[in-house]
């Protein structure tokens, strides 16, 4: 999440990725050179990056961040939070910050109701649905049926957040005789 904030504050991830490679102390370099390759442009919170990781860990096509949906006429029909466009299919992060109020949900529901007619699905996904095992798996399913993935090959353990780099990913310590 801290690397999509900052490369989308310094427009690119080539600045991120000098930084790792000039780091002369090893702590954290681990789980820094394991979250790089993850890292993309275009996120517009933390949790549609976590959304996103969720989807891309669980064996899922990688989403589009926070581009333009548009009808089969090329009329615009909003911005989707994670799309996959050859499917047709919009995933929408709805958090409580922004879309809990009486005239937020009235609003998601016009341009919900503008995307679908459009001839897009739209899946939204909430907090339990990235924090909460059986949620979790319940919305990968969902996912996976829209974008014509058998949910047979879903690995939902490993869309669990992560925190760290997995431990494979560690350098082996050195003995202190």
């Amino acid at each position: 999440m801290a690397g999509d904030a900052a490369a989308n504050l310094l427009g690119d991830i080539s600045p991120l990725k000098r930084a790792i490679e000039t780091r002369s102390r090893p702590r954290g370099k681990v789980t820094l050179t394991f979250a790089l390759p993850r890292v993309r442009l275009g996120s517009w919170s933390p949790m549609e990056t976590r959304s996103r990781l969720m989807v891309v860990r669980a064996g899922l096509p990688e989403p589009r961040h926070n581009v333009d949906v548009v009808g089969r006429g090329g009329e615009w029909l909003g911005c989707g939070d994670l799309v996959w466009e050859e499917q047709r299919v919009v995933g929408e992060y709805l958090g409580v910050e922004f879309h809990t109020r009486l005239r937020d949900r009235i609003h998601d529901g016009v341009r919900r109701d503008r995307v679908v007619r459009g001839d897009w699905i739209v899946v939204e996904i909430l907090a339990p649905d990235v924090f909460d095992s059986t949620h979790r798996a319940a919305k990968l399913r969902e996912l996976a049926g829209h974008l014509g993935v058998s949910a047979h090959l879903l690995d939902v353990m490993a869309a669990e957040p992560q925190f760290l780099a997995p431990a494979q990913f560690a350098r082996p310590r050195r003995r202190r005789d």
